[in-house]
């Protein structure tokens, strides 16, 4: 991992290049993170949890019982039509 000294939660969502996701769309700031969390659009929402969730596991393990592809599921059920 990276030398940083304290990894707040900024720094572990887009600050920190080594735990960036490879992604089609980069959330490089809070800004493009609230616009992504609160988006009217399902599919944002997920692009953004789905983020979240590669880099916690680039932490290790993650702080719930849900493997990543439980928690892809769960985020993916919640889509309205």
């Amino acid at each position: 991992m990276c030398e940083a000294e304290k990894a707040d939660i900024a720094h572990i969502l887009y600050e920190c290049p080594e735990l960036q996701p490879k992604a089609e769309r980069q959330l490089s700031n809070q800004i493009e993170w609230e616009t992504a969390v609160t988006s009217s659009e399902p599919e944002t929402q997920i692009q953004a949890v789905d983020w979240a969730l590669e880099v916690a596991m680039k932490q290790g393990p993650l702080a719930t019982s849900r493997s990543q592809e439980e928690a892809h599921h769960y985020s993916n059920s919640m889509i309205v039509d």
